[in-house]
């Protein structure tokens, strides 16, 4: 079973639990209810005599006329139109249309503090339907520039000089003793941002964590397989055979055996049947591990040559030792010379 489904079941289980009875307070907060296995298990939870949902982020700014145009319910006064599914408070609609209550209903727990920059965002988000009515914030009064306060905007040429704008802001709130983070779903940004900062050696946490293939195992894997498809082309079979993944045990198997059964697998897979001109197959085939022949011994000379040039470092580094060494002992004997004439009293 993967682990979507399972998680899946698992929710819809609970939810079965609930709605059989329970005695005891439940309480579902933080969540909009987006997948809808976890909208099930909301709507069974404010159901429940003692349940109760707390709603994170309910938009209660935005006319009621706007909202139903969320979920493309323009009650006839408009032209039909297609759900705004990318809205952020889509989700919280839909949840609210399962539970079954509508906006109104909802209680507020605590008095809001006024934030002008809450209004701001609702209004720039509302559905293009009711976009007409941005014209009602100017003659209202609204205050647009406290809503914009401490907002900054960036215009950048290109995403090199984008990753790097934000990476300077990090830096520069990091030496002025304050907090920042990055919030994006843009993955190559965030790496981009990264790796700006670890040219600074400034570390960073990312909570997105890495790709598989980025990882030293996925990277070790995709050039296996990179290895495997190429026909054992040389190339390949020296940034696999270069990976530290190829010079550790793997599991509990020794590193002596699976280097074998790689070298088997290897020539194993350069006994191909050759193909004729004319696209179809031919009798003959190419001679057996002269693929990996040809790849094993390219590497054996790049090994032979890498061994030999840290040969001749080492007998370079020594020589440069020697004459070192040599050069001191005369300055030694120098110095006793020195000291026994000054106390024989010589110059």
């Amino acid at each position: 079973m993967e682990a979507a489904e399972r998680r899946d079941a698992l929710i819809k289980a609970e939810a079965a639990r609930l709605r059989g009875g329970t005695n005891g307070p439940v309480i579902a907060a933080g969540s909009t209810g987006s997948m809808p296995s976890t909208a099930e298990l909301i709507a069974a939870i404010a159901t429940l005599p003692h349940g109760a949902v707390v709603l994170p982020g309910l938009d209660t700014d935005l006319d009621e006329e706007s909202w139903r145009l969320i979920a493309g319910d323009d009650g006839g006064a408009h032209p039909p139109t297609a759900a705004a599914v990318e809205h952020p408070q889509f989700a919280m609609h839909a949840l609210l249309r399962r539970i079954g209550i509508g906006r109104d209903q909802v209680t507020v727990l605590a008095a809001r503090p006024s934030c002008p920059r809450e209004r701001y965002v609702s209004e720039a988000l509302r559905p293009a339907a009711s976009s007409e009515r941005w014209q009602d914030i100017a003659r209202s009064g609204f205050p647009v520039q406290a809503a914009l306060q401490s907002l900054c905007v960036i215009e950048a040429a290109n995403a090199e000089e984008e990753a790097l704008a934000i990476a300077v802001a990090l830096r520069e709130a990091l030496e002025e003793q304050k907090t920042a983070a990055l919030i994006t779903p843009d993955r190559a940004l965030a790496r981009r941002v990264l790796a700006a900062l670890g040219r600074w050696n400034v570390p960073a946490d990312d909570s997105g964590g890495d790709a598989l293939f980025a990882t030293p195992a996925g990277r070790f894997a995709c050039l296996a397989a990179e290895t495997a498809l190429a026909g054992v082309a040389p190339v390949a079979l020296l940034a696999l055979l270069k990976h530290r993944g190829a010079r550790r045990r793997v599991g509990s198997v020794p590193r002596g055996a699976w280097q074998a059964a790689l070298r088997r697998a290897i020539a194993a897979a350069s006994v191909r049947p050759a193909r004729a001109p004319s696209g179809r197959r031919s009798r003959s085939c190419r001679r057996p591990g002269s693929s990996a022949e040809r790849s094993l011994g390219a590497a054996r000379s790049f090994a032979v040559r890498r061994a030999s040039s840290a040969r001749a470092r080492r007998a370079s580094r020594n020589r440069r030792r020697g004459v070192e060494q040599h050069w001191e002992r005369r300055a030694r004997g120098v110095c006793r010379l020195r000291r026994r004439a000054a106390a024989a009293g010589l110059r």
